[in-house]
């Protein structure tokens, strides 16, 4: 369980760099407008999944680091899949809110069309790809759980 969640944070923190550094450097020698405002939106997202790659290394180490017992285990494992799931649905409202933003790009007479399309398709790729990483993550985390589930059950009836 502590290898998934340390994988999930370190592609995370990958992909958060990437798309920080590219972002970047794309926002500033770009002349489009949209695809400025498409990459300077990426920007902001890698700090965002950076924060989030950090905290979710951070505070596994520090769950990891104290001694428990197997229930707790097991109850971290379920609270770490309830959370995945979580994610999954905020990445469905995202790619959501990314259709709404481009849309709103073609709303006549609105100020910045090409921003808000570039936002929205920034969002829309952002999410898409969290979305294959939580799902991703999740079956992981699923499988583990069931594979460890019958010893779990096992050394609790001998009781």
């Amino acid at each position: 369980m502590k290898e998934l969640k340390t994988r999930h944070a370190v592609v995370l923190a990958i992909w958060a760099v990437f798309i920080l550094i590219f972002g970047g450097i794309s926002m500033v020698i770009t002349t489009d407008e949209q695809l400025s405002s498409f990459h300077a939106m990426n920007s902001s997202w890698g700090l965002v999944n950076l924060g989030v790659a950090w905290f979710l290394y951070a505070h596994h180490n520090e769950v990891f680091e104290q001694p428990q017992t197997l229930l707790q285990q097991m109850d971290h494992q379920r609270h770490i899949e309830k959370m995945v799931l979580f994610s999954i649905g905020l990445d469905l409202a995202f790619i959501a809110s990314g259709f709404a933003l481009q849309r709103l790009g073609h709303t006549p007479k609105l100020s910045y069309p090409a921003m808000w399309k570039g936002f929205g398709t920034s969002v829309i790729m952002q999410r898409a790809f969290l979305l294959g990483q939580d799902t991703f993550f999740y079956r992981l985390h699923l499988r583990n759980r069931l594979k460890v589930y019958p010893i779990w059950q096992h050394r609790t009836e001998g009781r």
